[in-house]
């Protein structure tokens, strides 16, 4: 079987980097094929996720419909980046602890992060076996991670997920490829501000600074 070409689509990034359309194929024949190799399940201790930089906020990211959107397209499966999706990690790193909290299993999720974070600005990459999963939700309870919730944020297009600790939560529109999106610029404009006011807890600050949805008593932005 012939390994899959990558195909570049379009500036889905204005900062200068181009939208990336790849094959994303989860059957075992096609993991070989894309060089996937399936790894052992990470595992989180008692004391939470080890610390591999000194930053004082964590920032916690969805994947799909957050940072990017998959097209399930028959004749080719692939991905597209969201808009200034790349400029958004690269500006933050040097201020967050950078983690991936997906509901997505661990070889999709690597397959995608392994192409749209080659500055590695990602520190820790959490999958489907973190959640606690239900009917109605993908649970992705912030305590696991064994960080200062007062300096801590997870940001989903699904606001149930991040019911656990909701007032860390910022419930992000769901992106499906738009071009003109840019909900990641007017999220980034408000994490830089918390960031130049040094604050103590990030919870009263997003709440003023966010705006509510009444019916579901989350903070939203885009």
């Amino acid at each position: 079987m012939p390994r899959p070409s990558i195909d570049v689509e379009g500036p889905l990034d204005p900062s200068g980097s181009p939208g990336i359309s790849l094959p994303v194929l989860p059957d075992q024949t096609a993991r070989k094929a894309l060089g996937v190799k399936p790894s052992s399940e990470p595992t989180i201790s008692s004391e939470g996720l080890p610390r591999r930089c000194g930053r004082k906020y964590t920032l916690v990211l969805d994947l799909d419909e957050t940072l990017i959107h998959f097209k399930s397209d028959i004749s080719r499966p692939k991905f597209l980046i969201r808009p200034y999706a790349y400029s958004f990690l690269r500006n933050l790193a040097p201020h967050f602890e950078l983690i991936v909290f997906t509901a997505a299993q661990k070889d999709y999720a690597d397959w995608i992060l392994d192409r749209i974070d080659t500055k590695k600005t990602i520190v820790h990459r959490l999958y489907r076996e973190h959640c606690q999963i239900s009917k109605l939700s993908h649970t992705k309870d912030l305590s696991l991670l064994g960080r200062d919730l007062s300096k801590t944020i997870i940001v989903d297009n699904l606001a149930e997920n991040f019911l656990l600790q909701k007032n860390n939560g910022i419930c992000i529109k769901s992106w499906y490829g738009d071009l003109s999106d840019k909900a990641l610029v007017s999220l980034e404009r408000v994490l830089l501000k918390m960031i130049s006011d040094n604050v103590d807890d990030v919870r009263p600050f997003l709440k003023k600074h966010l705006e509510s949805d009444p019916n579901k008593r989350v903070l939203i932005i885009g």
